[in-house]
Protein backbone atom coordinates (compact mmCIF):
# COMPACT_ATOMS: atom_id res chain seq x y z
CA UNK A 1 0.00 0.00 0.00
CA UNK A 2 2.97 2.28 -0.37
CA UNK A 3 3.43 2.72 3.38
CA UNK A 4 7.09 2.71 4.49
CA UNK A 5 6.19 1.52 7.98
CA UNK A 6 5.72 -2.05 9.07
CA UNK A 7 3.58 -3.03 12.01
CA UNK A 8 4.79 -6.42 13.09
CA UNK A 9 1.91 -7.02 15.47
CA UNK A 10 -1.24 -5.34 16.69
CA UNK A 11 -3.44 -6.83 19.39
CA UNK A 12 -6.85 -5.43 20.28
CA UNK A 13 -7.81 -5.74 23.93
CA UNK A 14 -10.99 -5.16 25.92
CA UNK A 15 -10.25 -4.06 29.46
CA UNK A 16 -8.42 -1.60 31.64
CA UNK A 17 -5.60 0.07 29.70
CA UNK A 18 -4.11 1.54 32.88
CA UNK A 19 -3.77 -1.88 34.54
CA UNK A 20 -2.45 -3.48 31.35
CA UNK A 21 0.08 -0.67 30.82
CA UNK A 22 1.31 -0.91 34.43
CA UNK A 23 1.69 -4.70 34.18
CA UNK A 24 3.50 -4.41 30.83
CA UNK A 25 5.86 -1.80 32.25
CA UNK A 26 6.89 -4.14 35.08
CA UNK A 27 7.48 -7.06 32.69
CA UNK A 28 9.19 -4.93 30.05
CA UNK A 29 11.48 -3.43 32.69
CA UNK A 30 12.62 -6.91 33.67
CA UNK A 31 13.20 -7.89 30.03
CA UNK A 32 15.14 -4.71 29.22
CA UNK A 33 17.35 -5.10 32.27
CA UNK A 34 18.51 -8.55 31.14
CA UNK A 35 18.61 -7.57 27.45
CA UNK A 36 19.51 -3.86 27.29
CA UNK A 37 20.14 -4.12 23.53
CA UNK A 38 16.36 -3.87 23.09
CA UNK A 39 16.49 -0.27 24.29
CA UNK A 40 19.54 0.44 22.17
CA UNK A 41 19.79 2.91 19.36
CA UNK A 42 21.80 3.27 16.19
CA UNK A 43 24.75 5.65 16.19
CA UNK A 44 25.83 7.68 13.14
CA UNK A 45 27.78 4.70 11.80
CA UNK A 46 24.57 2.63 12.20
CA UNK A 47 26.06 0.53 14.97
CA UNK A 48 23.73 -0.67 17.68
CA UNK A 49 24.65 1.01 20.96
CA UNK A 50 23.01 0.05 24.24
CA UNK A 51 22.71 2.14 27.39
CA UNK A 52 25.13 1.43 30.24
CA UNK A 53 22.16 0.95 32.55
CA UNK A 54 18.43 0.62 31.97
CA UNK A 55 16.75 3.47 33.80
CA UNK A 56 13.11 4.53 33.95
CA UNK A 57 13.94 7.11 31.28
CA UNK A 58 15.23 4.37 28.96
CA UNK A 59 12.08 2.32 29.54
CA UNK A 60 9.96 5.37 28.67
CA UNK A 61 11.78 5.59 25.33
CA UNK A 62 10.58 2.06 24.48
CA UNK A 63 7.14 1.99 26.14
CA UNK A 64 4.54 4.65 25.43
CA UNK A 65 0.86 5.48 25.09
CA UNK A 66 -0.55 7.17 22.01
CA UNK A 67 -3.96 8.22 20.78
CA UNK A 68 -4.92 6.84 17.36
CA UNK A 69 -8.72 7.20 17.13
CA UNK A 70 -8.96 5.26 13.86
CA UNK A 71 -7.27 2.13 15.26
CA UNK A 72 -10.11 -0.28 15.94
CA UNK A 73 -10.98 -3.85 15.01
CA UNK A 74 -13.42 -2.44 12.48
CA UNK A 75 -10.78 -0.41 10.65
CA UNK A 76 -9.96 -1.86 7.22
CA UNK A 77 -6.46 -3.34 7.09
CA UNK A 78 -5.01 -0.77 4.68
CA UNK A 79 -6.21 2.10 6.87
CA UNK A 80 -4.94 0.35 10.00
CA UNK A 81 -1.45 -0.02 8.51
CA UNK A 82 -1.42 3.68 7.63
CA UNK A 83 -2.76 4.76 11.04
CA UNK A 84 -0.38 2.60 13.08
CA UNK A 85 2.67 2.87 10.83
CA UNK A 86 4.13 5.90 12.62
CA UNK A 87 4.15 3.87 15.86
CA UNK A 88 6.56 1.36 14.35
CA UNK A 89 10.33 1.42 14.69
CA UNK A 90 11.68 3.74 12.01
CA UNK A 91 14.01 2.69 9.23
CA UNK A 92 17.81 3.17 9.45
CA UNK A 93 18.41 6.84 8.50
CA UNK A 94 15.26 8.08 10.22
CA UNK A 95 16.06 6.03 13.33
CA UNK A 96 19.57 7.48 13.50
CA UNK A 97 18.30 11.04 12.99
CA UNK A 98 15.54 10.72 15.61
CA UNK A 99 17.74 8.84 18.11
CA UNK A 100 14.82 6.45 18.48
CA UNK A 101 15.07 3.00 20.00
CA UNK A 102 15.28 -0.25 18.02
CA UNK A 103 12.31 -1.68 19.91
CA UNK A 104 8.94 -0.11 20.74
CA UNK A 105 5.85 -1.18 22.64
CA UNK A 106 2.94 1.22 22.21
CA UNK A 107 -0.43 1.13 23.92
CA UNK A 108 -3.06 2.83 21.76
CA UNK A 109 -5.58 4.71 23.88
CA UNK A 110 -9.24 3.66 23.65
CA UNK A 111 -11.60 6.02 21.84
CA UNK A 112 -13.89 5.90 24.91
CA UNK A 113 -12.93 5.30 28.57
CA UNK A 114 -12.96 1.61 29.37
CA UNK A 115 -13.25 0.69 25.71
CA UNK A 116 -11.12 -1.39 23.40
CA UNK A 117 -7.46 -0.49 23.15
CA UNK A 118 -4.62 -1.78 21.03
CA UNK A 119 -1.05 -2.87 21.72
CA UNK A 120 1.47 -2.37 18.91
Amino acid sequence: WGNPFGVSSVTFVDGDIDAAYAAARVRLSAVLRVNPWLCGQLDKQRRLVRPAAVSALEIDKVLSRQAVPTATRATPYEELVTALGPLSVQGGKALVASKGRVCRLVFVEPSAPGGEFAIV
